[in-house]
């Protein structure tokens, strides 16, 4: 195999050509709540697949992954059902608009 090699300036060492790589899709920001043990949760779990993987993972990434995984292996979502109701049963909302004093 042969590889080209970039025009250097006197005394630099010739580099590699990079392979072509397709373009990674932006990432878009977002705010979530979640509990002191929710992210404890996701600290245990992002260094479990670093230690497996040999390499850094982050929280973020765990979230992604666990997003594509719902999308491809669960087609019903009624599986987080008892989970969602064990929010709701804490006093979680999700939806309502919170009360405001009458402005006259």
């Amino acid at each position: 195999m042969r590889v080209k090699a970039k025009l250097q300036s006197p005394g630099q060492q010739p580099t590699r050509a990079k392979k072509a790589q397709a373009a990674l899709p932006a990432l878009a920001v977002r705010s979530f709540k979640v509990t002191q043990a929710e992210v404890d949760i996701l600290q245990r779990r992002a260094q479990e697949a670093s230690d497996t993987l040999g390499r850094a993972i982050g929280q973020s990434a765990i979230v992604r992954a666990l997003v594509r995984w719902i999308e491809q292996e669960q087609k019903d979502i009624t599986f987080l059902v008892p989970f969602l109701e064990a929010e709701l049963n804490r006093g979680r909302r999700w939806g309502k608009k919170p009360a405001r004093a009458s402005m006259r």
